[in-house]
C-alpha cells in the first residue's frame, strides 16, 4: 500500500509539472492571450448592456409618469375668475407647450440626440415653475377673497336671525349711543327710552318710499329722546366721545320744534307720518323745505326738491341720490320683510362665489 501510494504521487507531481509547463506555454501563445482578452471584453459589454436595459427600462417607466402627469396637467381646468390673467400677454399656451411635450416623450424611442430633449424638459419645467407660482399667487388672493366673504357670510347670518326677530341692523355708532343712553337712564332712574328715528316712520306713498330714504340718509338713524330727557342724553353722548366710543350719530333736540306741527302740502314730509309727536315734527322740519316733483326739469323751480326717481336738487345743484343709500329700507313696518329678503338673496350671492 506504501508503494503504490509513493506510486500515486509521484504520477501526480508528473500531472502537475506537465500541467504547469502546458499553461505556461499556453499563456505565451498570443491567439490564446487575444482570446482571454476578449473573453474580457465580452463580460464587460454584458455587464454594460445589462445596466444599459435597466436605465432604459427606469427611463421608460419615468417617461410613464412624466406623459400621466402631463396629460393631468393638460387637461386641467382653472376655475378661478384669475386665470385669464395668468397667462402673459402674448404667451404661448401652457396646454399647447405641454402638448410638445408629450410628443416628444412619446417619441422617445426615435430620439437619436438627446439634446434637444433635454432642451425641452428644461424649458417645460420652467413653464410649469413659472405656472405653479402664478397659480399660488392667484391662490393666495383667492384664499383672502375666501376668508373675507365667510366673514360676511358670517356677519350676514347673524343679520338674518336679528330682521326674522324684527330686528334691525345698524352701524356700531348707533348701537354704542343708543345703549350708552338707555344705561345712562337708568342709573338716573328715568323712564323714558332712546328711540332711532326710522323706527317711528311709515310712508304713506310706496311711490316715495325711496325719495324719502334717500334725502334723509343718514338722518334716518338719528336718536330721539323726549324733550326733559335731552339733556340727560346729551351728557351721556358727550361722555361716550370723550372715550371715543360713539361719533357720527345725531341726536335730535325735540324740545325746539314746536313751529313745525304742520307738514306744507306738497312737500315729501306729507308722505311721511308717525304717531310720535316728536319724530313727525323732526321731519316736518327736515323734509317740509323738499318740494316733490314729477320730473327732474321741475326741480329748478324750488329752491329744495326731490323727484320719485331721487333727482335732488339744493342750494342750485342737482343731484342724483346713489341708490345704494336707499336701495335697504329703513322705514316702515315692512322694512323687516324687504330687508329678509335682500338678505337671503345677497346669503345666496355669497354662497355661488364661495363655490
Amino acid at each position: 500500500l506504501i508503494k503504490k501510494k509513493n506510486e500515486a504521487d509521484a504520477a501526480d507531481k508528473r500531472k502537475d509539472k506537465a500541467y504547469t509547463a502546458l499553461l505556461a506555454e499556453i499563456q505565451s501563445n498570443e491567439s490564446f492571450r487575444s482570446l482571454d482578452r476578449l473573453k474580457e471584453q465580452e463580460d464587460s459589454l454584458l455587464a454594460l448592456l445589462a445596466d444599459e436595459r435597466s436605465e432604459k427600462k427606469q427611463l421608460k417607466e419615468s417617461a410613464g409618469h412624466a406623459l400621466s402627469a402631463a396629460e393631468k396637467l393638460r387637461k386641467t381646468e382653472w376655475k378661478f375668475p384669475a386665470a385669464k390673467e395668468i397667462m402673459a400677454p402674448g404667451e404661448k399656451s401652457f396646454s399647447a407647450k405641454l402638448a410638445e411635450y408629450q410628443a416628444a416623450l412619446e417619441a422617445l424611442e426615435n430620439i437619436s440626440g438627446t439634446a434637444e430633449l433635454k432642451i425641452l424638459i428644461e424649458d417645460i419645467q420652467k413653464e410649469k415653475n413659472t405656472a405653479y407660482e402664478r397659480i399660488s399667487r392667484a391662490a393666495a388672493e383667492a384664499e383672502i377673497t375666501e376668508r373675507k366673504l365667510r366673514e360676511d357670510k358670517n356677519e350676514l347670518r347673524q343679520r338674518i336671525e336679528r330682521l326674522k326677530a324684527r330686528k334691525l341692523t345698524y352701524e356700531p355708532n348707533v348701537i354704542r349711543l343708543k345703549e350708552g343712553i338707555e344705561s345712562q337712564f337708568a342709573h338716573s332712574g328715568r323712564s323714558g327710552k332712546p328711540r332711532i328715528l326710522c323706527e317711528l316712520l311709515n310712508v304713506t306713498d310706496p311711490e316715495w318710499q325711496n325719495a324719502v330714504e334717500g334725502y334723509l340718509n343718514t338722518q334716518r338713524f338719528h336718536l330721539l329722546v323726549e324733550p326733559e330727557d335731552y339733556d340727560l342724553a346729551a351728557s351721556a353722548y358727550d361722555k361716550l366721545r370723550g372715550a371715543g366710543k360713539a361719533y357720527g350719530v345725531g341726536l335730535i333736540n325735540t324740545g325746539k320744534l314746536e313751529a313745525y306741527d304742520t307738514a306744507p302740502e306738497g312737500s315729501l314730509a306729507s308722505v311721511v307720518t308717525s304717531q310720535s309727536i316728536w319724530a313727525k315734527r323732526y321731519i316736518n322740519m327736515i323734509l317740509g323745505k323738499v318740494v316733490m316733483c314729477r320730473s327732474a326739469a321741475e326741480l329748478k323751480k324750488y329752491p329744495v326738491s326731490i323727484t320719485r326717481q331721487c333727482m335732488r336738487y339744493q342750494n342750485h345743484v342737482l343731484t342724483a341720490i346713489p341708490p345704494k343709500v336707499f336701495e335697504t329700507p329703513y322705514i316702515g313696518a315692512q322694512v323687516y320683510e324687504v330687508q329678509l329678503k335682500q338678505a337671503e338673496e345677497k346669503m345666496a350671492e355669497l354662497n355661488r362665489k364661495l363655490e
